[in-house]
């Protein structure tokens, strides 16, 4: 499939472009130490992220300490992010080379605003996007496919201009919510099969082989 008659391409963030799982892990479990629980493992954090950091917490934590644990760990989460968080193999180069190709890059995800524009600062690649629509400031999260309409509204695009790129089947689910092509990368949280029964547009293992479907 060539989808070089897109306009515009739409990252996911967490396991799409950034590994951040470390700084996660990291941050949950030091919040986790200090209210005496015991840590939570890399690969169960990694199956847990996703869905924004307020479920994370409602996910670990006992219903009357989630105000105070939310609050200590996007204290920790900001420092251990900096630290830990990295782009994933290839990630640079391939939104050089969409945007060098003339397409609109864009970002939707779930993580908070402030944390996306935080890394993506850091990472000195806030330069390669167009827009950057996080949930928590629509006050709509994936799967609600709302970050997709929006974005189609600030560039009076429709569903075929745009592509959804994600590695969860959340993603996917928000791609298909919102009638819109996806591709389905298996660098992150969901399995392969996960992400089959989906229906993605495309499943690629790596993001280098973005290249072959907008080489136009």
């Amino acid at each position: 499939m060539n989808l070089s008659d897109s306009k515009l391409i739409l990252f996911d963030l967490d396991g799409t472009l950034l590994d951040a799982y470390s700084a996660i892990e990291k941050a949950l479990n030091n919040v986790r130490e200090k209210f005496n629980l015991e840590a939570i493992s890399y690969s169960e954090v990694k199956r847990a992220v996703g869905r924004g950091d307020r479920v994370l917490i409602e996910d670990y934590f006992e219903k009357n300490n989630v105000k105070e644990a939310l609050t200590l760990y996007r204290q920790l989460h900001k420092g251990a992010l900096i630290k830990y968080g990295k782009l994933l193999p290839g990630a640079e180069d391939v939104l050089k080379y969409l945007k060098e190709k003339g397409y609109l890059l864009g970002l939707g995800t779930n993580r908070p605003a402030i944390f996306t524009r935080l890394i993506v600062e850091h990472l000195n690649i806030s330069n390669l996007f167009d827009c950057i629509i996080c949930a928590d400031e629509l006050g709509a999260f994936k799967p609600d496919p709302e970050m997709i309409f929006e974005t189609m509204r600030r560039f009076s695009l429709n569903s075929k201009d745009i592509v959804y790129i994600g590695d969860m089947t959340i993603d996917i689910e928000t791609a298909n919510n919102a009638g819109v092509r996806s591709i389905a990368l298996t660098t992150g949280s969901s399995s392969r099969e996960e992400l089959l029964a989906m229906n993605p547009s495309i499943i690629i293992d790596n993001l280098s082989r973005l290249k072959k479907f907008f080489n136009s």
